[in-house]
């Protein structure tokens, strides 16, 4: 597969979310913690990449202020109007949005004193990508992301085995996920990319936000790994519906032997995960 299919089908993932903000928990709560980690500063200008429906980009614009500003950019025009929708209804006079590629985009050398990316960070490829936004920051600018400590959730190396014994494998364009996946990938990547200070933090958190019954835990893990993570698992939608259906019944077995080894005092499934939080600063050669 491509690059660009992979590319095409996060893109399609996003577009098909025209109400992404609804019962959403998590992200907000992700975005919040982002812009604090990234101690923004007044009269900063930010560059919020893959800002989806802007969660980051509005609480970033409050920090800095009305002498600094936030330009948001996301690969789905869906997400993009979502957005831009809540500009229309607020008197936020700072923000920008674009629908870009990120690893696409254009920016001036050294025009942003901050760049941010929350829960997205895994769909770009670092080692390229990182020299770029390098190139974007001002002397000491400070890049912020968050990502995912492999594995996420036994779910997915699950899905692998599953889709492996059909004489199918998981895609990923260079394993991108693989260059944020740690402590030590994590400071390799932005260091090789020219970053200074790399700090790399994690806190503990749960996949569905609460504890929950097997039968629940197998259907909600399925409908993540088939949906959720798509993108890396574009081989599902080449399926028949016979064998979609007898995969998604091999899935909630073993799903459910897995919830086992995970239940609490009360029997119920706590699916615990590392998130990573990452800052860095740009320091440039004179």
């Amino acid at each position: 597969m491509e690059a660009c299919d992979f590319k095409s089908l996060v893109k399609e993932k996003f577009d098909a979310r025209t109400t992404y903000d609804e019962g959403d928990e998590r992200h907000p709560k992700l975005a919040a913690e982002l812009v604090q980690r990234a101690q923004l500063q007044k009269g900063w200008k930010v560059l919020d990449l893959a800002c989806g429906t802007g969660l980051v980009t509005y609480m970033a614009s409050e920090v800095v202020g009305s002498d600094g500003f936030v330009e948001g950019v996301d690969i789905s025009p869906t997400m993009i109007r979502q957005a831009a929708s809540k500009l229309e209804a607020s008197s936020c006079s700072n923000v920008s949005f674009q629908v870009g590629d990120l690893e696409k985009c254009s920016f001036t050398k050294h025009s942003f004193d901050a760049v941010l990316c929350s829960s997205a960070i895994f769909y770009v490829d670092m080692k390229s990508f990182g020299v770029t936004v390098h190139s974007w920051l001002k002397p000491g600018g400070i890049l912020a992301y968050n990502s995912l400590q492999e594995p996420y959730t036994p779910l997915l190396p699950l899905m692998s085995r599953l889709l492996a014994k059909r004489g199918f494998t998981d895609y990923h364009p260079d394993k991108p996920l693989s260059q944020t996946h740690s402590e030590e990938a994590n400071a390799n990547t932005l260091q090789l990319a020219g970053f200074e200070s790399v700090q790399v933090d994690k806190t503990t958190g749960l996949l569905f936000e609460r504890p929950m019954q097997l039968s629940e835990y197998a259907t909600k893990g399925y409908d993540l790994v088939a949906t959720g993570f798509r993108p890396f698992f574009p081989i599902l939608d080449t399926m028949t519906e016979e064998d979609q259906a007898q995969l998604q019944s091999e899935f909630y077995a073993e799903a459910s032997l897995l919830g086992r080894s995970m239940f609490n005092t009360k029997r119920l499934v706590e699916d615990k995960h590392y998130d990573l939080w990452v800052t860095a600063k740009a320091m440039h050669a004179n």
